[in-house]
């Protein structure tokens, strides 16, 4: 438990560093280039830098506390993930151009990328920062769960029924192909305007390149490889925590959170990825000039297939909680049966132990009575002799006596849960419930 404890608080240690030169570049490079308090209040602009602000303290104090030894310490990564997520997800508009801090200012962005200046790369390399600060601290969050009353790691998942992991690694398996699907489906063409591809939705925007889609593009990427984490831990592949639970937590970001909307899509009051892509694919399907290409229908599969990996990873966190697995006892019929009688097991109980044979020679060699004294000596007789007689040696005569007995604490029967009784004739132990060795 010591060294889990030490492993989350590098991951804690990296994040927080992240997301602290992040939101100081950030904050700096929109003074630099976005103009916010030049040329006039931009309240929307001095919202964001004043979430920034907040979000370095937090990482700073994180930080520190993370990485001293003595004095301040900090194990828990909560309010630095709160942050993030309010910069990333909270609503700065709702009844119109529906935005979060995160795609306002990448949004803003897209208007300044054709005479981008150093500023620029700096906010937006800010930006990159804290979305990697933002995956460490979910990661952190959801596998460790929360902390244990002795203050040890609690990581959950730990769930070993069959059913569970292969719905672990089904989960897996569908978010990875929705995630590359998706990615594919922003980087290239999805459909054609008569016999004409359009651009594809990354590269729409008038300077050439859409910075929402590439931040949604970052964020499938953290899902992406989320999934195979969670697929080789299963697999055994990789010691890792086999939790469901970021797996779950990034899939539900993308279809229920607001975030990338594709241009040209009117923003409802709640918008999230998902559903403003299903948006924007049923408007191309709604007009007869336009046509969706293979990469649009793969697309379109790839948001079913995260429906779907959200269905399956739902059931999963709560069967690994709740559901468990009994061995049933076997029948003593069939092919059991067949086996006995062909000798492969002991046929059924077998009576008392058998003892010493010195010991039953002796019984029944022996006579029941003292030998007579009449009549003529017999070699059968015992000589009377004057000396004393000597005491008898043990010694055994079979190796039966060096087998040692069973163990200590008895076991029980891992198929109907009843006490087993050792045999030491044949050394193994038995059910008497199921009337069979075990």
């Amino acid at each position: 438990m010591a060294s889990e404890n030490k492993n989350y608080r590098i991951l804690l240690l990296v994040g927080a560093l992240f997301g602290l030169l992040g939101s100081i570049a950030l904050a700096v490079g929109m003074f630099i280039s976005f103009g916010v308090v030049s040329g006039g209040v931009d309240v929307f602009g001095i919202v964001i830098v004043t979430i920034v602000l907040g979000i370095a303290i937090v990482h700073l104090l994180t930080f520190i506390g993370t990485l001293s030894p003595r004095g301040l310490m900090v194990n828990d990564e909560r309010p630095a993930l709160f942050s993030l997520a309010l910069f990333i997800f909270a609503p700065i508009t709702i009844i119109s151009g529906y935005a979060t801090p995160l795609y306002y200012l990448l949004e803003q962005g897209n208007l300044l990328l054709v005479s981008a200046d150093y500023g620029f790369y700096i906010t937006f390399i800010g930006a990159a920062f804290m979305l990697i600060a933002f995956f460490f601290m979910a990661w952190i969050f959801a596998w460790k769960n929360r902390l244990s009353t002795t203050g040890g790691l609690n990581l959950g998942g730990g769930n070993e029924i069959v059913l569970v992991r292969i719905l672990r690694i089904l989960m897996a398996i569908l978010s990875i192909f929705a995630a590359i699907g998706t990615i594919l489906g922003l980087c290239l063409s999805i459909y054609q305007s008569g016999s004409t591809p359009v651009a594809a939705l990354l590269y729409s925007a008038p300077a050439g390149l859409d910075l929402k889609a590439l931040a949604f593009i970052i964020l499938l990427g953290g899902t992406f490889f989320t999934s195979l984490f969670v697929l080789l831990s299963n697999l055994n592949v990789l010691k890792t925590t086999r939790s469901e639970l970021p797996l779950l937590a990034f899939v539900g970001l993308l279809i229920f959170m607001p975030g990338y909307t594709p241009p040209g899509v009117i923003i409802d009051v709640w918008s999230s990825p998902i559903y403003e892509l299903l948006n924007f694919l049923n408007l191309i399907n709604s007009t007869s000039t336009q046509t969706l290409t293979a990469i649009g229908w793969i697309l379109f599969t790839s948001i079913l297939i995260f429906i779907l990996a959200l269905i399956i990873g739902v059931l999963t966190f709560y069967f690994a909680r709740s559901a468990t697995s009994s061995p049933r006892a076997p029948k003593t019929t069939g092919a059991l049966e067949a086996k006995k009688k062909k000798g492969k097991f002991p046929t059924g109980p077998p009576s008392a132990p058998v003892g010493d044979l010195s010991s039953t020679l002796s019984a029944s060699a022996g006579p029941s009575g003292p030998p007579s004294m009449s009549g003529p000596p017999s070699s059968s007789q015992p000589v009377v002799s004057s000396e004393p007689p000597t005491p008898p040696t043990f010694i055994p005569t079979t190796s039966t006596a060096s087998v040692s007995g069973p163990p200590s604490e008895t076991p029980t029967c891992p198929f109907c849960g009843k006490t087993l009784r050792f045999i030491e004739e044949y050394q193994r132990w038995y059910c008497d419930s199921c009337a069979q060795y075990v």
